[in-house]
């Protein structure tokens, strides 16, 4: 399994801890039934991240609730957004799938 481990460059607190890094795990099959796409595709195959989607994903893949996700220092939240979206993309992967 794959995961990201960002460093924030604003740490957010949650509850008693606080958070200088997020560690995300690699989305599932089931994430992507549950939440769907957190990326618009478009007729050139570019990308653009859809954030209210990427939400729920940064708060689940990170294991933290969608509140702190709002806590984010917009640049970490931005940078977060295309962590997220590069999940997706078949040529982040080592071994092609076939």
């Amino acid at each position: 399994r794959m995961s990201e481990t960002i460093e924030l460059y604003k740490p957010i607190k949650v509850g008693d801890k606080e958070y200088t890094t997020l560690e995300l795990r690699e989305p599932t099959p089931k994430d992507v039934q549950e939440l769907g796409l957190p990326y618009r595709l478009f007729e050139d195959l570019t990308s653009e991240p859809v954030p209210s989607v990427c939400v729920k994903y940064i708060a689940r893949l990170a294991a933290i609730p969608p509140s702190a996700v709002l806590k984010l220092d917009l640049g970490d939240f931005t940078g977060l957004l295309y962590v997220v979206v590069a999940f997706f993309n078949r040529s982040r992967r080592e071994v092609p799938m076939s």
